[in-house]
C-alpha cells in the first residue's frame, strides 16, 4: 500500500505545502492563545490547542514520507568463494506508522473543535467517539478515504456551527472563520476523489492551505481589534 499520494511531479512540492501548513497552524495556535489571554474565553484556548495539533500532524506527515532505509547482509556462495554483500532496503512500516499517527493527531485536533462546537461534555460519549474515530481512520483497508470522509463531516459540522455564529454576529471576522471551514470542507472532497484523478490531490492540498490561511487572517484581525 502506498503512503504518498498525488501525481509523481508533485512529490517534493508537497513538502513545501506541508511545511507552510506547519507554520500557519502554529501561527493560528499562537494568535488564538493571545486572543484567549485578552478575552479569557475558553473556546480560544481549545482553538489554540487544536491548531497546535494540526501543526504537529503535518510534522508527522513530513517525517513519515521521508524514506527510511535499513541495511542487511546477504551471504552468497559462488563456487568455493563466499561473498558477503550489503543490501539497502526501504523500511515501509515506518511510513505506515507515521502516516497513521499524523491522521490520528489530525482527527483529534478537529474532534476537539467539534466537541466544543456541539458542547459535548459527557466523558463516555467523548471516549466512544475517540475510539470509533481511531478504528475507522487507521484499521480499515480504505483508511485514506475514510479519513478524509471523516474530516469532511467534521469540517461540515464546524462550518454549520460558525455559519450560525455568523448569522448572529454579522461581523467580518465571523464570516472569515465560517468561510475558512467551508473551504477546508471542500478540500476534503478533492482528497476523497484522488483515486479518480491524481490531480485532485494537488487541488485538495492547495484549497486546504487556502482555508488555513483564511483562518489565520481571521485570527490576526480579531487580535488587532482586541
Amino acid at each position: 500500500m502506498g503512503y504518498i499520494f498525488g501525481p509523481t511531479w508533485f512529490y517534493g512540492i508537497d513538502y513545501i505545502f506541508d511545511f507552510v501548513s506547519v507554520i500557519v497552524g502554529l501561527l493560528i495556535a499562537y494568535f488564538s492563545y493571545r486572543i484567549y489571554k485578552y478575552t479569557s474565553q475558553k473556546k480560544y484556548i481549545y482553538f489554540s490547542a487544536s491548531f497546535f495539533l494540526v501543526a504537529l500532524s503535518f510534522v508527522c506527515k513530513i517525517l513519515a514520507t521521508i524514506p527510511v532505509y535499513s541495511k542487511e547482509l546477504k551471504v552468497e556462495t559462488v563456487g568455493l568463494v563466499t561473498v558477503t554483500s550489503e543490501i539497502i532496503k526501504k523500511v515501509g512500516w515506518v511510513s505506515q506508522f507515521g502516516i497513521s499517527i499524523a491522521r490520528l493527531v489530525t482527527i483529534f485536533a478537529f474532534l476537539l473543535l467539534v466537541l466544543v462546537a456541539l458542547k459535548i461534555k459527557d466523558k463516555k460519549i467523548i471516549v466512544l467517539l475517540g475510539y470509533l474515530l481511531i478504528i475507522s481512520t487507521t484499521l480499515v483497508s480504505a483508511s485514506y478515504t475514510v479519513f478524509h470522509l471523516t474530516l469532511l463531516i467534521m469540517m461540515s459540522i464546524l462550518f454549520l456551527n460558525y455559519r450560525h455564529n455568523y448569522k448572529k454576529m454579522k461581523s467580518f471576522n465571523s464570516k472569515m472563520v465560517m468561510s475558512s471551514f467551508f473551504v477546508l470542507a471542500i478540500s476534503q472532497v478533492f482528497f476523497i476523489f484522488e483515486g479518480v484523478a491524481q490531480q485532485f490531490y494537488v487541488v485538495g492540498e492547495s484549497i486546504q492551505l487556502i482555508g488555513y490561511l483564511v483562518l489565520l487572517f481571521a485570527m490576526i484581525k480579531m487580535l488587532i481589534k482586541k
